[in-house]
């Protein structure tokens, strides 16, 4: 299960509002933002098998990424997985995009 309460973002590049407003994108289950129905991101993803949880996790990170934040670009998603737990705690590597 994706543990979106130990995301992490980071980048010597953003700003703090940045950071703060892709948290809120990130941590955001899409359909429950008023007038937006599009933000967040899709956290069926949460429960499925590890490989398929983190492909899409990723897939959705880049999507949203691009469509709210086009001045960024998502470097890499890496993944620390707690077995004995079971969780997949992401770390989001992010950059100013050229």
């Amino acid at each position: 299960m994706i543990d979106l309460g130990s995301l992490e973002i980071v980048s010597s590049e953003l700003t703090d509002e940045d950071v703060e407003n892709l948290m809120l994108l990130y941590t955001t289950p899409q359909g429950t933002i008023p007038l937006n129905r599009g933000g967040g991101i899709d956290f069926s993803i949460i429960g499925l098998p590890i490989e398929e949880a983190k492909s899409l996790f990723l897939v959705n990170i880049i999507n949203k990424t691009n469509e709210y934040n086009a001045s960024l670009e998502v470097d890499t998603v890496e993944f620390d997985i707690d077995t004995e737990e079971g969780k997949i705690k992401p770390k989001v590597v992010i950059s100013r995009g050229e």
